[in-house]
């Protein structure tokens, strides 16, 4: 079993990550107009779609800082709802968008 991460699709850097025998649809990127339509997406579909009741996961990755004076910035949002996971990297994005 263990884990295992298979591209779906490389212009969207879209993969299905699998985590002892769990699929997990998993988006990244720094597009604003992507990670809209995909929240869009996601609250649209019906909770009985999800196989369960519709659950919301958020967590955050920051920057290294290397001294006490380094501004401590959050570089990337990670936004799972039922199965399907968005990665949303801040520090590469121009701007975030309000859905998010």
């Amino acid at each position: 079993m263990g884990i295992g991460i298979r591209p779906i699709c490389s212009s969207h850097k879209s993969y299905a990550v699998t985590i002892h025998g769990r699929a997990i649809q998993t988006l990244v990127t720094s597009s604003r107009k992507v990670a809209r339509r995909w929240i869009k997406n996601q609250l649209q579909i019906p909770s009985q779609q999800h196989q369960s009741e519709l659950l919301v996961r958020l967590d955050s990755e920051w920057l290294p800082s290397y001294t006490p004076s380094d501004r401590k910035l959050v570089a990337i949002i990670q936004l799972c709802i039922s199965k399907c996971c968005h990665i949303f990297q801040l520090h590469r994005a121009s701007s975030v968008p309000e859905s998010l």
